[in-house]
């Protein structure tokens, strides 16, 4: 079984019991506004998300995610870890363990590369009108309600 995503990209399909992949996300708000970054790649190439990324062999998900980070956006990155998440879409043969973090950061934001097409900060109106990829929307929705940031 193929799953067609984006009408130009085909997924093979694998056993449905394939071991999820380790990943990272990083929740990282200035200003009240949340920075996500567009993705170049696929899976939901140019939707946008939090920015994070795959777990290399022997690397810890906080090494992971200071690395991501930089790659994507050139900021320097103190995480905290949040939570740990799964990511099921079937559709697309995707199942993933996200470790979720926040944390203070520093730098000049790049927004091109590779991997990410842009990035941006966005204020939670803003994030309603975006195409988000993943579940970052609920863990997003999750982080803010928990922490009681204010909605602006």
């Amino acid at each position: 079984m193929q799953v067609l995503l984006n009408h130009n990209r085909i997924f093979p399909s694998k056993h449905p019991l394939m071991k999820p992949l380790q990943t990272v996300a990083a929740i990282l708000i200035r200003n009240h506004k949340v920075l996500f970054v567009k993705r170049n790649n696929e899976p939901f190439k140019k939707f946008w998300c939090l920015p994070g990324g795959h777990i290399n062999p022997g690397e810890f998900p906080k090494e992971a995610v200071i690395r991501e980070i930089k790659e994507e956006t050139n900021l320097d990155f103190i995480p905290t870890f949040l939570e740990k998440n799964e990511e099921h879409f079937p559709e697309i043969n995707w199942h993933a363990r996200v470790s979720v973090f926040s944390g203070t950061f520093s730098g000049v934001l790049k927004n091109k590369n590779q991997e990410v097409n842009d990035a941006r900060w966005f204020s939670k109106q803003e994030i309603k009108n975006l195409k988000i990829a993943f579940n970052h929307q609920d863990l997003l929705e999750k982080y803010l309600v928990k922490h009681d940031v204010q909605k602006k």
